[in-house]
């Protein structure tokens, strides 16, 4: 989820990683905490919305890396892409596969059912996005991987045909109208046909799978074209813009949940929009905050970060006992699971992520130097 390719000028980027990996942390620490008062595990619970916001980012840097690479390498452009794309995310998330598959083994309780080997196959082809019972096994997250690997399939053709911030808003508009159709006919079908309860089917399958999440990378499409217009006058007031913003965010979570039981409005999707906004503002205001050396090392780091914090997770709830408050628990839980989660992952980032990288990149070089 991270693009090695990114100069010191776009650091707010990693930045914005940094914030989606504490999202994704704070949402998995809450769950093991059982005595949250109701209203602030759901607030929490949002915290999943930091895979649209490692979306967002993910399209906005592959484009930016797509287009200073088409001018350099040609007709190699759709296969260099490829191998830098396998090699980035490949090694890591392979290990991982491995690691949890037999984790879970050793560790029944922290899973859901026995580890089923044929279930991890989809996730290691990267198609685990198109298989229910697969969509999101082993390792934990892999749903957003191969969400990811689907998108990377698209970029060639949508670097090609979306060109302009007038194209990349009609894709949006065409990938929504298209979740909404696809979203709708799936329940008129399992209701009416199939007798099934799409409130909890979309809760798993249907929420994680690619047709419903292409269209946040359509809004990491639009910045891309958007934040080299985009200025901000008095730098200050970046900080107050944002501060609006996320408690418009948490407003609309309230909201939803009162007058939107029935999931009409796609939530992702309204969290994506906001969260644009505020990659928008940070791309050009460096608030202190969000955007400081902390969030910045989380984010170089967050890939490893991401597919490791479950283990230490699972660890952090088994070791730490006889909380009384529920909030110091919370809070306890997650500086540990950051600080372990960071020294952990600041070694596989560097032994494993950026040999993977430079591996491909060496595969890179030495076809383009045989040609």
């Amino acid at each position: 989820m991270n693009e090695s390719m990114v100069v010191p000028k776009y650091g707010y980027l990693n930045a914005v990683r940094g914030i989606a990996i504490i999202l994704v942390v704070i949402l998995h620490v809450s769950q093991t905490v059982e005595a949250l008062p109701r209203a602030v595990f759901k607030l929490l619970e949002r915290g999943s919305y930091g895979v649209q916001l490692f979306f967002i980012a993910s399209a906005y840097t592959i484009f930016l890396s797509y287009a200073r690479r088409s001018e350099i390498e040609g007709e190699y452009l759709i296969k260099n892409f490829f191998i830098r794309r396998f090699f980035r995310i490949a090694p890591l998330y392979y290990l991982a596969a491995i690691f949890y598959t037999i984790f879970y083994y050793y560790h029944p309780d922290g899973f859901q059912e026995p580890v089923n080997v044929l279930k991890v196959i989809p996730s290691v082809l990267f198609i685990n996005g198109f298989f229910p019972g697969a969509i999101n096994y082993i390792p934990p997250g892999g749903w957003s991987v191969g969400v990811e690997m689907a998108f990377y399939c698209t970029v060639p053709f949508l670097f090609q045909k979306v060109g302009s911030l007038k194209r990349a808003i009609q894709l949006f508009v065409l990938l929504f109208l298209t979740t909404l159709v696809i979203k709708f006919a799936l329940r008129f079908l399992m209701i009416y046909f199939l007798d099934m309860n799409y409130l909890s089917m979309e809760g798993w399958t249907l929420y994680f799978w690619f047709p419903n999440q292409i269209v946040i990378f359509s809004f990491g499409i639009i910045l891309y074209f958007l934040v080299p217009k985009f200025t901000l006058k008095r730098q200050w007031l970046g900080g107050m813009y944002l501060l609006l913003l996320f408690a418009l965010l948490i407003l609309l979570f309230i909201l939803k949940d009162r007058y939107d039981s029935y999931h009409v409005i796609p939530e992702h999707v309204l969290a994506a929009a906001i969260f644009s906004v505020v990659f928008l503002i940070m791309s050009k205001a460096k608030v202190k905050l969000l955007n400081n050396q902390v969030t910045r090392f989380l984010g170089e780091i967050s890939f490893s970060l991401y597919l490791v914090h479950f283990v230490i997770v699972y660890f952090t709830d088994k070791l730490l006992l006889g909380f009384t408050n529920p909030y110091v628990e919370l809070m306890t839980k997650l500086v540990i699971v950051l600080f372990c989660g960071a020294m952990i992952c600041y070694l596989t980032y560097t032994g494993i992520e950026k040999k993977g990288i430079a591996l491909g990149n060496r595969i890179i070089n030495r076809r383009m130097n045989e040609q």
